[in-house]
């Protein structure tokens, strides 16, 4: 999937380093509000069980034990789904 040589003949390079400075920017904008909120959740999620182990230790230990059961089965489902997802960003794509 890529562009056709007429296209690089018909726009200006200036405006072809824009949009691909753009697309950069967006990028590195998205992947580091991604690298942020992944490591906060991580850390809450951490705090929140050390605090259980020590107030709670047998919630803790069933939390402990529940959540790798719960991310095995929420990445199954993520995807499961994904197929899908990819169908529909192509469907609006087209429009």
């Amino acid at each position: 999937m890529g562009l056709s040589i007429d296209y690089f003949e018909r726009t200006k390079v200036g405006d072809i380093m824009s949009r691909v400075g753009t697309a950069t920017m967006e990028i590195r904008q998205w992947v580091n509000y991604l690298s942020q909120t992944a490591l906060l959740s991580i850390i809450n999620i951490v705090f929140i069980l050390v605090v259980l182990l020590i107030k709670l230790p047998l919630i803790g230990l069933i939390l402990l034990i529940a959540m790798p059961i719960l991310m095995f089965i929420a990445q199954r489902r993520i995807s499961q789904t994904q197929p899908i997802q990819r169908e529909w960003q192509a469907i609006g794509n087209r429009s």
